[in-house]
């Protein structure tokens, strides 16, 4: 048995063009972060040396972001 916590954070920008039906257009420029954390467990079972299964679930996971 196993247990596996994950924790991770992602940012960047995000660059957009609209065109409007009038022949006009505008840029949107959106910086997001966000943040992640989960806890997993699960069983890992070797039937031979060089392979391993490891069936898995996820118990708490967190997500946030700006």
């Amino acid at each position: 048995m196993f247990g596996e916590l994950i924790s991770g954070a992602i940012w960047g920008t995000n660059n957009a063009i609209f065109n409007s039906s009038q022949g006009t257009s505008s840029e949107n420029e959106a910086k997001y972060t966000q943040y992640t954390t989960s806890l997993s467990a699960g069983l890992a079972y070797f039937p031979k040396n060089w392979l391993a299964l490891e069936p898995s679930t996820n118990l708490v996971s967190f997500t946030t972001g700006e």
